[in-house]
């Protein structure tokens, strides 16, 4: 019987099926390489755009699944390379806020549009078979900015309307997560994909409602405010 056990029992032995067993050892010496000459290479770059008269911003992005998933090492890969960076006297670690509030002119940060998807655009999340429900996400921004736009009344400022709308938002996000549509159009799991984004959909226009205060429904606002607790910093009103 095949079991998860978060071991890894063999190594990446190229296109075989006799591979070698896992060397643990051998696989962190590995990663504590492959770090240093990341840590390095950022140094080095920082150093050579400095020379043009400015401090320069490096945002570097990964894509999470990586990370113990395709790449077992991954994660400890990542914790020992922002180790070296955080002791390094050229680069400092810092986050996005920080950055803003460094370089900012007073005029909002435009993000543009780009993709790590099979040739390099959108195509796979805008394809034939998910393209459908990008209405309902488009619809569900719209809905939100205008609640914010709203003058707060003083119905809407009860505990429990606004909570309502920082679950509507919960619920927002947790529709647009890029996951879903990629599933769909790659045709991996895509009826658990289509039912998160549909349930998704569902409960935010129920919360709306109750932010709204169009509705009420208690016993449903705990159960999600349990089942889809995330991001539980978010305020609806900022």
């Amino acid at each position: 019987m095949k079991l998860f056990t978060g071991l890894k029992y063999y190594r990446v032995t190229g296109a075989t099926n006799a591979k070698l067993p896992y060397d643990r050892v051998m696989a962190m010496q590995r990663a504590n390489e492959h770090a240093a000459h990341f840590s390095e290479g950022r140094e080095s770059q920082v150093r050579h755009l400095c020379g043009y008269g400015f401090n320069p911003v490096i945002f570097s992005a990964f894509d999470a699944e990586l990370f113990g998933h395709w790449w077992f090492e991954g994660t400890c890969w990542l914790d020992i390379m922002v180790r070296k960076l955080y002791d390094s006297r050229n680069v400092r670690l810092a986050t996005p806020s920080e950055c803003n509030s460094a370089y900012s002119t007073g005029n909002n940060i435009v993000l543009h549009p780009s993709s790590w998807g099979e040739g390099g655009y959108n195509a796979l999340w805008i394809g034939e078979r998910n393209h459908y429900f990008y209405r309902h996400l488009h619809s569900m921004a719209e809905r939100m900015a205008r609640l914010k736009e709203r003058d707060p009344g003083p119905g809407l400022r009860s505990s429990l309307m606004q909570r309502a709308a920082n679950q509507a938002a919960k619920e927002m996000l947790l529709a647009q997560s890029s996951d879903w549509p990629f599933l769909i159009e790659k045709g991996r799991a895509s009826e658990y994909a289509e039912r998160r984004v549909r349930g998704h959909i569902h409960n935010f226009d129920r919360l709306l409602s109750m932010a709204e205060g169009v509705d009420s429904d208690i016993a449903l606002l705990r159960e999600l405010e349990d089942r889809n607790n995330v991001f539980a910093w978010l305020n609806a009103g900022e």
